[in-house]
């Protein structure tokens, strides 16, 4: 869900709109037209909808059994993505807690470790990002 996307598809319509609309009651002053449609386009922005982040970053963990090693590192970083989600929601609110959001994310420690006497072990990832709203 993204909705900068969205908003800057809007603000375009709105745009393209209100130059044909302008064009349209004015056809030999385009450059007024222009200017109305500039203007109305300058007041649909608002600074409200940029993107905030929160200073502290969250650190997710994720562990998964499995017996292929790219398969369990997948999986690892699905779970520890899901974690930092978690975190995220607790700690800022639901309106932060959308990874696809968020700012500045780094996978480390992903790593398969080997468990005792030859069995079969388990995979482990961190992922460290900022919580962003958008």
């Amino acid at each position: 869900m993204n909705i900068n996307k969205l908003n800057q598809t809007i603000k375009a319509t709105v745009f393209s709109i209100a130059t044909v609309a302008a064009t349209a009651t004015t056809p030999f002053t385009t450059v007024v037209g222009a200017g109305a449609a500039m203007s109305i386009f300058a007041l649909s922005t608002t600074p409200a909808l940029a993107a905030q982040c929160q200073r502290r970053s969250i650190i997710g963990q994720g562990f998964s059994n499995a017996l292929f090693n790219r398969a369990g590192v997948r999986r690892a970083k699905r779970w520890a993505i899901s974690d930092w989600e978690s975190k995220a929601k607790s700690s800022f609110g639901s309106k932060l807690a959308d990874f696809d959001d968020a700012k500045r994310a780094r996978f480390f420690n992903c790593e398969s470790v080997k468990g005792a006497r030859g069995q079969s072990g388990f995979h482990r990832c961190s992922v460290s990002a900022l919580a962003c709203n958008g």
